[in-house]
């Protein structure tokens, strides 16, 4: 009975009355912040994953013209009938030589005009084979011929096939996948045994990506038809605590399921959250045209809260001090009244 009667004295108060009719409005205004922090958060996160999802995408595209520039051009040798005589003049030496002369002229001419061409290469089986790299061995054909990419050219149904790399053709050519070429164009001369390989030009896939600036802990790269993951390292290798060397070593996308189901999906891009590495992150693909090559990115979604986070915490900072002010003020307030009414009795 004793604390009851304590206990409904304290509650009874001026300054409980005071301090609680205060408290009402407050959980109003708590209320309020909680929504104001939702809504901000789900804009915030909703408007970085739609700039995200179209910088990918207008990447995607940039590299898709390259590219089909790149397949033009290939079309249009494929079907020069200044490819297909020289291509047949392995009994006029001389005609030859003026065809070899022409086509030389014209490759390195296209070379130096297009940002896009590392190199090309026009291989033919019965008569030397031209490239504006360094020369090469007259009997690639046949050899080439024999490997799974040109056995798959050799289809009739195939008119070209885009190859992030290939062993015997690296070695014939004497390039490097890695550092020479992000992708390479493969198309058959019309009605003659030859064909022209285009390498596009490493720094054109490498400029797209690093020009997007991805945070650090993001992943970004092309991957090929054949699975060569080209990736923007640019930001990471400013870390020193980023292995570089170790992380080079590991494919990003090809052996996860998230890029499997997307590869095999009909949409040409597309965004989704993933679990990779037991972390969640979005993950964003755009498909280069008709390449067969997949531009690909994951951000963590740690990155994506990191602004509504601050949002949270400068809200929470605000109502926590709108709460401990009201609670002075009432309690000041109250302290006054029963100071006037004591004053009065």
């Amino acid at each position: 009975m004793k604390n009851a009667s304590k206990e409904k004295l304290i509650f009874g108060t001026l300054k409980f009355k005071v301090i609680a009719s205060f408290m009402i409005p407050m959980i109003f205004i708590i209320l309020l912040g909680c929504i104001s922090y939702l809504k901000a958060s789900e804009a915030i996160e909703s408007k970085y994953e739609r700039a995200a999802e179209e910088s990918v995408n207008m990447a995607g595209e940039c590299m898709r013209l390259g590219f089909h520039s790149v397949q033009s051009n290939a079309m249009l040798y494929a079907n020069d009938s200044l490819f297909q005589k020289y291509a047949l003049s392995q009994d006029d030496k001389a005609k030859a030589w003026q065809y070899r002369d022409s086509i030389g002229n014209v490759i390195f001419s296209k070379k130096a005009a297009d940002e896009f061409i590392k190199n090309i290469y026009l291989v033919n089986k019965n008569v030397d084979s031209i490239s504006t790299s360094e020369g090469i061995d007259s009997d690639i054909f046949a050899g080439f011929r024999d490997t799974d990419l040109g056995k798959a050219l050799d289809n009739i149904e195939t008119e070209y096939v885009w190859d992030g790399e290939d062993e015997y053709l690296d070695k014939q050519f004497k390039t490097n996948p890695d550092k020479d070429y992000s992708m390479r164009l493969i198309r058959n001369i019309i009605n003659v045994d030859a064909f022209i390989a285009i390498d596009v030009d490493a720094k054109f896939v490498q400029n797209i990506l690093t020009n997007l600036k991805f945070d650090k802990a993001s992943f970004l790269g092309l991957v090929t038809p054949d699975g060569k993951e080209i990736m923007d390292y640019s930001l990471k290798q400013e870390d020193p605590n980023i292995d570089i060397k170790a992380l080079k070593s590991e494919k990003i996308f090809v052996n996860q399921a998230f890029y499997t189901e997307a590869m095999t999906g009909d949409e040409e891009h597309g965004s989704k959250y993933v679990d990779y590495k037991g972390d969640t992150y979005l993950f964003l693909y755009s498909k280069v045209g008709d390449t067969g090559a997949v531009l690909c990115a994951l951000i963590p979604q740690s990155i994506i809260t990191s602004q509504a986070v601050s949002i949270r915490n400068v809200i929470i900072s605000i109502v926590a001090l709108a709460c401990i002010i009201t609670i002075l003020i009432a309690t000041l307030l109250s302290s006054s009244i029963c100071k006037a009414k004591k004053r009065e009795e």
